[in-house]
C-alpha cells in the first residue's frame, strides 16, 4: 500500500491559448492556465469563486494540447502537484506550484470540439506503460509494451445482481 498519493484531477476551461515551447533537446513543453469554479448559495444569493491552476505538459500530450486546444476550451487533466523553487533577479527565493502531467499516470481529455467544428483527435490521450521515454518503466516492464485491454460495453454484462 502506498504511504501517500500525489494526484490531482481538474476539469475546467483554459483562460488563454496554450503556451508551447521546446526544451534544449527538442521535447515539447506546453503551459496551460485552467480555471475551475466553485459556486454556492449564501442568503439566497449565488456566490462563485474562480481558482486558477498552472498545468505543465511534456512530450506528445504537450504537442496535442498546443494543436487542438484554445482559450475557453473545457479539458480534464490528471497529474501531480509539484513545487519549483528559483531565485529572482534580486536573489529572493520564489516558489511556483504546478499540476504536472505525469506520463505514466497522467490523463488528458478534450471535452469540446475545436472552434472550427472538427473533433479534436485524439479526444482522450492517456499514456500507456512503455510509451513514455523512461528507462526505468521500460526496464520494469521487461522492455515490452503491453497491449491495451479490451473494454466491454455495460450492456454485455450478465445482470444477475439482486439489488
Amino acid at each position: 500500500m502506498a504511504a501517500s498519493i500525489n494526484r490531482v484531477t481538474l476539469i475546467g476551461r483554459l483562460g488563454k491559448d496554450p503556451d508551447c515551447k521546446a526544451t534544449a533537446n527538442g521535447n515539447a513543453v506546453t503551459l496551460l492556465s485552467i480555471a475551475t469554479e466553485d459556486s454556492w448559495k449564501k442568503d439566497g444569493q449565488k456566490q462563485t469563486r474562480t481558482e486558477w491552476h498552472r498545468v505543465v505538459l511534456y512530450g506528445k500530450p504537450a504537442e496535442l494540447a498546443a494543436q487542438y486546444l484554445g482559450k475557453g476550451h473545457r479539458v480534464m487533466i490528471e497529474g501531480q502537484l509539484q513545487t519549483r523553487k528559483w531565485q529572482d533577479q534580486n536573489g529572493q527565493d520564489r516558489y511556483q506550484t504546478e499540476v504536472v502531467y505525469s506520463g505514466y499516470n497522467g490523463k488528458l481529455l478534450f471535452l469540446e470540439k475545436n472552434p472550427n467544428g472538427q473533433q479534436a483527435q485524439p479526444q482522450n490521450y492517456q499514456s500507456q506503460p512503455g510509451t513514455h521515454q523512461n528507462q526505468y518503466t521500460n526496464a520494469r516492464d521487461g522492455g515490452h509494451t503491453p497491449q491495451p485491454m479490451q473494454t466491454q460495453q455495460y450492456d454485455s454484462y450478465d445482470d444477475s445482481i439482486p439489488f
